[in-house]
């Protein structure tokens, strides 16, 4: 095995410059924490404003570098920020995170809508702020299940679709989540290419976040592949395996496209199996997440006793993925 060293590392990192003050990220002292743990490397970049622009783009980048180095497996980025105590930065210091999240497959029947559903109360529970927007002319999972969250954004109409960006520009800190039906992609990716989407997003300082729900098929990678070539390092990914959808995803693993997508700073969840009966008895009865897991809701599915307790430990472990990852 490869011994990393520091002294790799750090040499990597030197390549990736800053790029509004035209220096690499090691001479400006913005590497922290750095830890070697056999293959894996961990640091934080120090950021000299937590509202930087362009933090993604220095993220991307500083993976790459490190990914590089030979032995590295897996990196994990903290992007945190120190601002001068001279005043110059005040005002934004408190600024909160712009967060639209697009929760998508490319196809049906791959569960995307119950991740979307789960964020929503995820979000809820946490006390969190956020905005849905449903592209589904018909079957709305937002609308159906946290109507007073959601609104609709209609993928043929531009007005409809412009409200995601300003949405996440007027209210700072509450996240903008978009549950994108199937076949809406090209319609979203025309949208975004005419619009400049992207090119708003970094100047608003807007992370923009896609996670792209798989089931253990082959369509699933091609997708995931069609997803990548289209952005590249221009969106930050959460890959979700689905195990409601099959449990081997030997398919992914052996394709290429996971470590290309890691490559990248793409993140990793798995949703675990959550027992059929459950899943059909809460969306009988157009039920939030909230209503069937506290067993005395007037609008809850009627779970019994121990199908409320699967159900709360399903979505504990969702949600502990999901603090993992900070959506």
């Amino acid at each position: 095995m490869t011994q990393i060293t520091k002294e790799a590392i750090l040499a990597a990192l030197g390549t990736v410059q800053e790029p509004e003050l035209h220096q690499d990220l090691v001479t400006l002292n913005m590497i922290r924490e750095l830890e070697i743990q056999g293959d894996k490397v961990s640091f934080t970049v120090m950021l000299t404003t937590p509202a930087c622009p362009l933090r993604g783009k220095i993220e991307s980048e500083a993976r790459q570098a490190v990914m590089s180095v030979g032995g590295v497996k897996e990196v994990t980025i903290k992007m945190d920020s120190d601002v001068p105590n001279d005043g110059r930065m005040r005002g934004l210091v408190n600024m909160p995170i712009r967060n639209a999240i697009a929760v998508g497959s490319g196809k049906g029947g791959v569960g995307k809508s119950m991740v979307s559903r789960l964020l929503a109360q995820y979000f809820i529970d946490h006390q969190i702020p956020f905005v849905g927007f449903d592209t589904d002319r018909s079957h709305g999972s937002l609308l159906r299940f946290y109507t007073e969250f959601a609104s609709a954004a209609l993928t043929d109409s531009y007005e409809a679709l412009d409200r995601i960006v300003e949405a996440a520009i007027e209210q700072p800190g509450r996240r903008v989540l978009v549950d994108l039906a199937a076949q809406t992609q090209e319609p979203l990716v025309k949208w975004m290419d005419e619009s400049g989407v992207l090119d708003m997003a970094d100047l608003s300082g807007i992370g923009m976040n896609y996670w792209h729900v798989m089931d253990a098929g082959r369509d699933s990678v091609d997708l995931l592949k069609r997803l990548l070539d289209r952005f590249g390092q221009r969106v930050r990914y959460v890959l979700v395996k689905n195990q409601l959808r099959g449990d081997d995803f030997g398919i992914l693993e052996r394709s290429g496209e996971l470590e290309r997508a890691l490559g990248l700073g793409a993140r990793v969840m798995d949703l675990k199996k959550l027992h059929d009966a459950v899943v059909q008895k809460i969306d009988a009865r157009n039920s939030s997440f909230w209503a069937a897991r506290n067993g005395g809701a007037i609008d809850g599915p009627g779970l019994g006793l121990m199908e409320r307790q699967r159900l709360k430990l399903w979505m504990n472990h969702a949600y502990d993925a999901f603090a993992r990852i900070a959506p």
